[in-house]
């Protein structure tokens, strides 16, 4: 089975390097630029991703190709290619229809969520500012409506009194890992079901802008706790003011008032 495989960031590091490590037939590697900006609205930077693809295909003789993201102009190049399956792993534009049409045995991706909860962005950071339980990684088909295809699999892990969207994210991860290792063989040999999403059930989530970081100190003292460890790095962070000064708050304990009073 070819596979073209779309993606950036670390999450598509290490599912590649996965993939790479199982020595699937890797057909193409297209990725985004590794600089990319962070704003703090006050206090935008930019930052070099470590995780450059590149590094992993360089001796292999596999075809790769950066980008800005729009694929639309790599179209004719990209069938040349004539992959049997499409891996996406982190992308910030786009697919167009054409390319993702173009796999006989589908295109897929990841999404941070179980699914059909939390369609849409910033699935972790939904998940924890809620304060829920657990949460999820779906792999799924790419479909016209965003993360509403069919599911190919998904893996559970908790969500800790302990972790933060850096933790959580890293659970998410390893899920990811766990999915490629297990399905990719099952895909080959068409030995998985198609789960189609039950719309009715459909949880979305908007994205978040930096400025959606303020916190609301007149919600209970449990929700300040779990806005401030959504928000915590990498991503802008959750703020306030103090005599007009904008003050980031990236870590803050909670504990049972009652619980230590004996109340």
């Amino acid at each position: 089975m070819r596979i073209l495989f779309l993606g950036c960031r670390r999450l598509g590091y290490i599912c590649l390097e996965k993939l790479l490590d199982m020595k699937e037939n890797i057909c193409g590697v297209y990725t985004m630029n590794a600089q990319f900006s962070i704003s703090y609205s006050d206090n935008p930077v930019k930052i070099i991703e470590p995780y450059e693809l590149g590094e992993l295909v360089k001796e292999t003789g596999i075809p790769y190709k950066q980008t800005d993201g729009r694929l639309k102009r790599y179209l004719p190049e990209i069938m040349k290619l004539a992959p049997d399956f499409i891996i996406i792993c982190t992308w910030y534009h786009i697919i167009p229809d054409e390319i993702i049409r173009l796999a006989r045995y589908g295109t897929a991706l990841f999404h941070n969520s179980l699914l059909p909860k939390y369609r849409g962005g910033a699935p972790l950071n939904w998940a924890l500012i809620n304060g829920d339980s657990e949460a999820g990684t779906t792999f799924l088909f790419a479909s016209e409506k965003y993360d509403s295809g069919d599911i190919i699999a998904q893996k559970k892990f908790n969500i800790d009194f302990s972790d933060d969207i850096c933790t959580l994210t890293g659970k998410a991860e390893n899920s990811a890992i766990e999915i490629i290792e297990e399905f990719i063989p099952k895909i080959k040999k068409k030995e998985f079901i198609r789960i189609p999403q039950d719309n009715e059930k459909a949880v979305y989530s908007p994205q978040r802008k930096p400025e959606d970081g303020k916190i609301n100190f007149n919600l209970p003292a449990l929700n300040v706790f779990n806005f401030v460890r959504a928000l915590t790095r990498p991503y802008p962070g959750a703020f306030t003011y103090y005599k007009s000064r904008k003050i980031y708050i990236w870590k803050i304990d909670f504990f049972n008032f009652y619980q230590y009073t004996g109340e």
